[in-house]
């Protein structure tokens, strides 16, 4: 904050091919920092196109790889985290209904998040006020801007029961059924 800019933070992986791949972010990025946002990234994937990306813009910055307890620490100094994806006719199917651990890291973080074409993220992330959907065609700066001002209540995840252990029993249970083709 001390710039006065606005750092987006994405974390996970990513890949320099196929470009029909959900994970291949590099346009998506370029579109971002092209807008005057900074994106900050964390993965392990291919050191090489990691600092191909750092040295694609000014505004692209590899951080490195981080322990997940070291990356939720680190993910807090930024203004929201980046949750989106290559969308194209190999993807969509999988964005229509994604809901991957990345929102939850962010959200562990006090992230407001960015989301792309992903309705049924868009739809959690607006309905309770932390984030929101970017549309890529649009004034990018303005919407990133707009999400970065979204306040992520402390302890959202467990306020709201989304820690894996409030969800075990569930889960388990649902296993059992499909297991014994019961309808649920």
């Amino acid at each position: 904050s001390a710039d006065g800019e606005i750092h987006a933070v994405y974390e996970g992986l990513i890949t320099k091919e196929p470009r029909y791949s959900k994970k291949f972010v590099e346009d998506i990025w370029l579109k971002i920092a092209e807008a005057g946002i900074h994106v900050h990234f964390y993965s392990s994937y291919d050191f090489d196109y990691c600092k191909y990306l750092d040295e694609l813009h000014e505004l692209i910055h590899y951080e490195g790889n981080f322990s997940s307890a070291e990356l939720a620490e680190e993910m807090t100094r930024y203004d929201l985290g980046i949750y989106i994806l290559n969308d194209n006719l190999m993807t969509y199917p999988y964005l229509k209904s994604a809901f991957g651990l990345k929102l939850y890291e962010y959200l562990n973080s006090g992230l407001p998040i960015a989301v792309g074409n992903m309705p049924e993220v868009i739809s959690f992330v607006e309905r309770h006020r932390i984030g929101g959907y970017v549309d890529l065609s649009s004034d990018i700066f303005v919407q990133i801007r707009n999400i970065s001002k979204l306040n992520v209540p402390k302890n959202f995840l467990e306020n709201y029961g989304l820690y894996l252990e409030d969800k075990g029993k569930a889960i388990t249970e649902l296993y059992y059924r499909v297991m014994n083709k019961e309808e649920y």
